[in-house]
């Protein structure tokens, strides 16, 4: 739980630092910038995921050993996203699964190896919301 608040209290300090520092027009409005690039990280909830961005689409893919490079569990890909630079080395990211209901956004700093998540899955039902914080293990690039 400690380490849950202080990375709330964290990207809160950060976002009001970025919103005094950089003015709105400085970064384009959308772009998929992070093809290319897998994040291995966990929530503050144990969750491992594995993150690949490739031909401005993501795919995801549940990990139950992060150890393990070819993960286990679900597996959710040819998702479209969208991505804007908010900050040197800062990303925000979107996407929306309509056919499972799931819309999820995502701070990504990889100055502090850190993502914070929000979504909302199922909306259309039992539905289930997110809000964490991550530690990025690793950074894959593409080859």
């Amino acid at each position: 739980m400690e380490r849950l608040t202080v990375a709330l209290v964290f990207a809160l300090a950060s976002a009001v630092a970025l919103a005094q520092s950089e003015p709105l027009d400085v970064y384009p409005e959308r772009q998929e910038l992070l093809n290319g690039k897998t994040l291995i990280f966990e929530y503050t909830n144990g969750w491992g995921f594995a993150l690949s961005f490739y031909d401005n689409m993501l795919r995801y893919q549940f990990r139950r050993d992060l150890s393990n490079p070819e993960g286990v569990g679900s597996r959710n890909q040819d998702i479209p996203y969208r991505s804007r630079r908010v900050g040197d080395n800062m990303y925000q990211i979107m996407w929306h699964e309509p056919d499972v209901k799931d819309v999820v956004t995502m701070l990504i700093n990889f100055n502090t190896s850190t993502l914070y998540a929000a979504g909302l899955l199922g909306y259309d039902g039992d539905r289930f919301e997110v809000f964490e914080g991550a530690i990025i293990q690793q950074v894959i690039e593409a080859e």
